[in-house]
């Protein structure tokens, strides 16, 4: 009996990862063959990937396939293997319709107890449930177990988010630093004024080229997380910084030897953060973790500041969700000390 829809039987041939796929419009049809072959394609082909058939592994490949598939970038991508093999050797074969709530917390439970760090598991967490997101937007499963996950909260740290005082300190400690070649010091003080009036991730500063950078438009091409791009328009005083920099290299901030003058390819990041932590010390700023992330949280609180909406901080960071700027923008003491008066001068209207 034919009907108007088309059924298809999908696999992936073992150990060659190519997907296979056999389409009918025959439902009797579809059902003998799979009957005929469900044991074999098990064994040699895999699970036939229809919703309740496939197993826990196989919706982890799917979902990393699709990170590929989407362009993610290689660390994304590592990642995300690392940490939902680990839940994967956890769960073991089971199918997908067999894995529950309470085995996907007994992970959980257990890396608590081996004592990893709140970061570490909500990491795994943020990324089962993304697989799972991708499972019911595919149709491998119409459940995702992971709504009842129970986790720690991660508590709120503090980040010191540098002032423009601190922000022309630190410059300043760049340009007066003893044995470093100009070259390298212009290429550091550079990078400092890039970031602090940009608003620019460090991974996106160092990936630069010049053929990114459009000095008569005063624009910057910059390709964030995930491929996205976006455009950074170029200040005057950014502008001269960047004119004043040897087009040695198709880099922007190409890496250097000692004496500046031999070109590396791109610039090593853990140098790099080991040089501005001995800025950030004779500047006298406490040097902590995300020295270059510390820049964005000041950029966006100082734009708030300057009564700057979310939406415009967020599109100038790259931000997709606004949610995040905010936990970016520190009020500081500017706004708090607005709020303070009003409250004080409400109450003291109502007492006199």
């Amino acid at each position: 009996m034919t009907h108007g829809w088309t059924y298809e039987l999908r696999w992936r041939e073992s150990g060659k990862g190519h997907r296979r796929s056999l389409r009918t419009q025959d439902l009797n049809g579809a059902i003998t063959i799979r009957s005929a072959f469900e044991d074999k394609m098990r064994q040699q082909l895999g699970s036939i990937l229809t919703g309740y058939d496939v197993t826990f592994r196989e919706m982890i490949d799917s979902y990393i396939d699709s990170l590929e598939s989407l362009g993610r970038s290689g660390n994304t991508i590592r990642l995300a293997k690392g940490r939902l093999s680990a839940i994967s050797n956890h769960v073991g074969d089971r199918a997908l319709r067999d894995v529950r709530t309470d085995i996907l917390q007994s992970y959980f439970t257990a890396a608590i107890k081996a004592g990893r760090k709140p970061s570490g598991y909500h990491t795994d967490f943020r990324y089962l449930k993304a697989a799972y997101n991708h499972a019911i937007r595919t149709e491998l499963t119409e459940s995702n177990p992971t709504v009842r996950l129970v986790l720690p909260r991660i508590p709120r740290k503090i980040v010191h988010r540098l002032s423009l005082k601190e922000g022309i300190s630190l410059i300043r400690a760049i340009e007066s630093y003893p044995d470093r070649p100009d070259p390298v010091r212009l290429t550091h003080v550079t990078i400092a004024w890039l970031l602090m009036l940009t608003g620019m991730r460090i991974s996106e500063a160092l990936e630069l080229c010049w053929d990114d950078i459009d000095l008569e438009e005063d624009v910057i091409y910059v390709t964030g997380k995930g491929g996205d791009e976006r455009e950074v328009l170029i200040s005057g005083l950014l502008r001269g910084k960047l004119e004043s920099l040897p087009r040695d290299s198709a880099l922007v901030f190409p890496g250097r030897s000692q004496d500046g003058s031999t070109i590396r390819g791109m610039i090593s990041y853990s140098r790099l953060s080991k040089w501005f932590r001995e800025y950030f010390r004779k500047a006298g700023i406490p040097v902590g973790r995300g020295l270059f992330h510390r820049l964005r949280h000041t950029v966006a609180s100082i734009l708030s500041d300057e009564g700057f909406g979310v939406d415009a901080i967020a599109h100038l960071l790259g931000h997709s969700d606004s949610g995040v700027t905010r936990v970016y923008i520190d009020h500081g003491r500017k706004q708090q000390r607005l709020l303070i008066d009003a409250l004080d001068k409400a109450i003291q209207r109502d007492l006199s």
